[in-house]
Parts: C-alpha cells; sequence; structure tokens
C-alpha cells in the first residue's frame, strides 16, 4: 500500500469519515478520495490535511493503539515481530523501538485493511 491508501485506511478505522461539505469547490481537491472535509471520531468536521501524519507521528500511532482491543492487542504484536523485530511475543515492551511506519502497516494488518500491491 502506498502511504496515502495507508493514512487513508488508518483514519477510517480509527473512525474519521471523508465527506464532501455543502461548500466544497472542486478546486481544492484534497489527497483523501478528492474530498476535502472529513469529520474526526469526536464528530467535528475537518480539513484532510488536519488527519494525523500516521506513518511519521509516533504520537499519532500511539493514540491509533489505544484503539486495539486486548485481543487485537496480541495479534499487533505478532504482526510487529514478523519482519519487523526479534523480540518475543512476551516482551511487549520491545515494540518501543519501532518507528511509526511499521506501526501503521502492523495496525493495518492487525485491522484487516492492509493490501499488498501486486
Amino acid at each position: 500500500m502506498n502511504a496515502e491508501k495507508q493514512r487513508i485506511a488508518i483514519a477510517e478505522a480509527c473512525g474519521w469519515t471523508a465527506h464532501n461539505h455543502p461548500d466544497n469547490i472542486q478546486r481544492f481537491e484534497s489527497w483523501a478520495s478528492k474530498s476535502r472535509w472529513w469529520v474526526d471520531p469526536s464528530g467535528m468536521e475537518q480539513f484532510a490535511h488536519n488527519i494525523p501524519d500516521y506513518l511519521n507521528d509516533l504520537n499519532a500511532m500511539h493514540e491509533v493503539e489505544r484503539t486495539l482491543t486486548p485481543k487485537q492487542w496480541i495479534v499487533y504484536v505478532v504482526n510487529l515481530n514478523n519482519g519487523f523485530t526479534t523480540f518475543d511475543i512476551e516482551d511487549v515492551g520491545g515494540r518501543v523501538f519501532t518507528p511509526a511506519h511499521q506501526r501503521a502497516e502492523a495496525f493495518l494488518r492487525t485491522v484487516s485493511k492492509w493490501e499488498d500491491e501486486p
């Protein structure tokens, strides 16, 4: 998946929704499904550029990780372990060294939103 698709998939998995604002002007098309408006999880309208930069921001990924259920955490740690780190599944502390873009991929794999490109 390219970075744009990852960012949109994570946002949607975390409760962001794209929509066309009634005042939307086509010349302001954004990277996000040609919609410059999104609704964040709290229900506030946001510009597309306000969606967090999940692939480069560890703080944003920490917020994403808070959405995982306990069962999803186990899968997430396994996904982090596959190719990213060498820690044991019981050694959850080892994940602190995993960069944001790898956490993003592991998250998307955990919530079944990852798409392999040909």
